[in-house]
């Protein structure tokens, strides 16, 4: 969750997105996502979340391992950078081609989804 969450509810609802998929290498922050008996008062974007996911749209969560999910992490590191949480690529960086390069040619395997 390396992105400003409020910023992506806000973009995704004001386009009408109904399907939405979060995928993430952290199987710790998916059970915090999914499991109902954690306190969240000490962990407030976790509580948002949750209340997001209770909205009228289909929400997936998918661990993924890194080595799968590089230029999400380089995208989601890029968005840290923007005081909205968002970037708009109309033509991939340098290092983002060269990530999409590395996967293409050696794209994991579907053992990367879990």
């Amino acid at each position: 969750m390396s992105c400003s969450f409020s910023s992506i509810k806000a973009f995704a609802w004001n386009h009408g997105w109904k399907q939405i998929a979060l995928e993430s290498d952290s199987s710790q922050a998916l059970s915090l996502l999914t499991c109902d008996g954690n306190d969240t008062r000490k962990l407030p974007m976790v509580a948002k979340i949750r209340v997001f996911l209770q909205k009228d749209w289909t929400i997936q969560l998918n661990r993924i391992q890194r080595k799968c999910n590089l230029c999400a992490d380089w995208i989601a590191k890029k968005a840290m950078d923007d005081p909205h949480g968002l970037i708009s690529i109309s033509s991939p960086h340098s290092d983002l081609i060269n990530l999409l390069a590395a996967d293409i040619l050696d794209p994991g395997d579907e053992a990367g989804y879990h």
